[in-house]
């Protein structure tokens, strides 16, 4: 889910109906209706694609969302390898004016082969920063994807990676020297992300059940490595529990407007 304040809207993925839907929060009730549906051309639609290939006005299994500060959406289009923006105002049925991680947006690719700057698989979290920064969780690649402002599309490269040693590198935990296994530098499975008032980045890195905080990483010189992990005791521990200091399978996160962090 994610807030747009000026437009007070709630936009929410419907994930399995290949959908994302707009609320008015002025007129939020239980039992009410969405105004907004994007990736679908009514409410009342629900197929991948919508039955065809894919397009700039479909999805297929979207998961993460996120509002900028101008009130464009951005979409981690999971099924589909890609994330797509819409810039504001958003509408039913509109397209969407950017994609990431395909050169068109009729093309699936991503998750076979030798990953690049250019690819993805499987996204799931994304956050934009309060300069226009895009972070990407390309989930199924064990990697975060950073994205300088100014964004550009079609097939613009990521400009930070996180969790590997470079852009062909995609293990869990990845073993190389420069990142060396488990550790406050490797991701495995990262699913959400959020930014809190500062620019600081927060991971729900699954598999490794934990939460990462990156502070300020694109301040300066681009910095991929962690500074806090909430969950473990260590940057090298991996284990399970159920305490006031563990977690297992953290898949979100969220902050309030003190930066409390959920």
């Amino acid at each position: 889910m994610a807030v747009d304040p000026n437009a007070n809207l709630l936009y929410i993925a419907d994930t399995t109906n290949n959908r994302i839907l707009g609320f008015d929060l002025s007129s939020l009730v239980t039992g009410g209706s969405a105004g907004i549906v994007i990736g679908q051309p009514d409410m009342n639609s629900n197929r991948c694609n919508q039955g065809a290939t894919a397009s700039a006005t479909s999805l297929c299994g979207p998961r993460g969302v996120a509002v900028d500060n101008l009130g464009n959406l951005y979409v981690a289009d999971s099924s589909n390898n890609r994330m797509l923006e819409y810039d504001a105002p958003i509408t039913t049925g509109m397209a969407a004016t950017k994609v990431f991680g395909q050169t068109l947006f009729t093309t699936t690719t991503g998750c076979t082969g030798t990953p690049t700057a250019a690819t993805l698989c499987s996204p799931v979290g994304v956050a934009v920063d309060s300069i226009g920064n895009l972070y990407l969780a390309d989930t199924s690649d064990h990697r975060i994807l950073a994205y300088a402002a100014p964004l550009t599309s079609p097939g613009m490269a990521a400009t930070t990676v996180f969790g590997q040693a470079n852009y062909a590198n995609k293990n869990c935990n990845d073993t190389s020297a420069t990142i060396g296994g488990l550790s406050a530098n490797s991701l495995c499975f990262p699913e959400g992300l959020a930014l809190d008032s500062a620019d600081n980045l927060y991971v729900a890195d699954s598999s490794n059940n934990r939460v990462l905080e990156y502070d300020t990483p694109l301040s300066g010189t681009p910095d991929t490595t962690a500074d806090t992990v909430v969950g473990q005791p260590s940057f090298n521990s991996l284990a399970t529990g159920t305490s006031a200091t563990s977690l297992f399978f953290p898949a979100a996160v969220a902050l309030d407007d003190s930066d409390n962090l959920f």
